[in-house]
């Protein structure tokens, strides 16, 4: 079961895999707590942070690749961001919903493959 934070917009059909991701980003609640414009918010801002260098909570730096984004996702409290708390709910999330929105965030900002 999704814990969705926001009701559905009821937008379907996209033209790309970014905009599909854009939606369901919308649609999981995501973009309640993370922000698209670079100002962080309960959670990291999304902004520019594909292929970013990000400090965690226990102080080691990882790059932010598209297997850290997937993992991030998957098992939040795994990989906690430095200055944020570790309150982003497990989401189950499929496969395919998964890649969409890391694409988007990927088109916020280039990652390393």
């Amino acid at each position: 079961m999704a814990a969705n934070a926001c009701a559905d917009d009821g937008t379907s059909g996209s033209a790309s895999p970014t905009e599909e991701g854009k939606e369901l980003a919308a649609r999981y609640g995501c973009f309640s707590c993370h922000s698209v414009q670079g100002d962080d918010r309960t959670g990291p801002t999304w902004s520019g942070l594909a292929g970013s260098k990000v400090t965690l909570a226990d102080g080691t730096t990882i790059t932010a690749t598209r297997s850290y984004l997937e993992d991030s996702i998957r098992w939040p409290e795994a990989m906690v961001v430095k200055g944020f708390p570790p309150i982003m709910p497990t989401v189950d999330i499929g496969p395919e919903d998964l890649s969409a929105i890391i694409d988007y965030i990927q088109s916020l900002g280039l990652v390393e493959r």
